[in-house]
């Protein structure tokens, strides 16, 4: 059985770093950028379906556009927020010195608002 803690610590390690991109040796931003694209065509896929799979209704809007324009926003929003509780969690937990390069979460939502602009 997991234990709380470790399950605590595990979710935080891998929204911080964004499923272990951050951990990457070399260049654990782009990477954490790139993870962007999947993410981006999930959402599209996703609006796509026309389904509820999504957080929020997108049915009041009539142009498909508009629906992956808003699926994006509400994505970006709800990483931002995300974002600041487990990068203050994963510093507390893991301790770096500074601007800790294995915290990636915000190159994710920095990338899908470029795709989304």
């Amino acid at each position: 059985m997991i234990k709380l803690k470790n399950l605590d610590r595990c979710l935080v390690f891998l929204a911080a770093t964004v499923f272990g991109a951050g951990k990457i040796k070399f260049a654990p931003g782009t990477f954490g950028s790139l993870i962007a694209i999947p993410a981006s065509m999930l959402l599209i896929f996703l609006v796509q379906l026309d389904k509820s799979y999504l957080i929020i209704s997108l049915n009041y809007y009539e142009n498909q556009l508009v629906k992956i324009f808003m699926a994006h926003i509400v994505t970006i929003i709800i990483l931002f927020f995300i974002g600041i509780i487990v990068s203050n969690r994963y510093i507390s937990l893991y301790k770096p010195k500074n601007d800790h390069g294995e915290i990636v979460i915000d190159e994710l939502a920095g990338q899908l608002l470029t795709f989304t602009l």
